[in-house]
């Protein structure tokens, strides 16, 4: 599925339209389509419509439709072995957030080089 169709059907999903999208942006409805269409829209109109339609940056280009939250929380739940937490002190889980904090920022970045 191509950029422009991802964000036409978010944008469905979500009681949007294109037209809307378009004044939204501040951006004639033309150079919206041919930007996206062509892939050379900007990267804060990308993170504008990826604000307006309460998703994160990259969904915009994934194309594994089947893909959920659950997917990504799994290898969390092992790596921390929440099962646990109540025998761990709150500096010790204090610690496990910082640290999940800092490789959110490191994939933020690696997204960041994606684009």
């Amino acid at each position: 599925m191509t950029l422009i169709h991802r964000i036409e059907k978010k944008l469905s999903e979500n009681g949007h339209d294109m037209p809307s999208l378009a004044k939204y942006l501040h951006l004639p409805e033309q150079v919206l389509f041919e930007t996206l269409e062509n892939q050379t829209i900007e990267l804060r109109y990308l993170e504008a419509i990826a604000k307006i339609l309460k998703l994160p940056l990259y969904s915009l280009f994934n194309d594994d439709e089947d893909l959920t939250i659950s997917h990504y929380l799994k290898p969390l739940d092992e790596l921390l072995d929440s099962a646990n937490d109540h025998n761990k002190s709150p500096q010790k889980i204090q610690e496990e957030i910082k640290m999940l904090e800092e490789a959110i920022e490191r994939k933020r970045v690696v997204l960041s080089v994606w684009k």
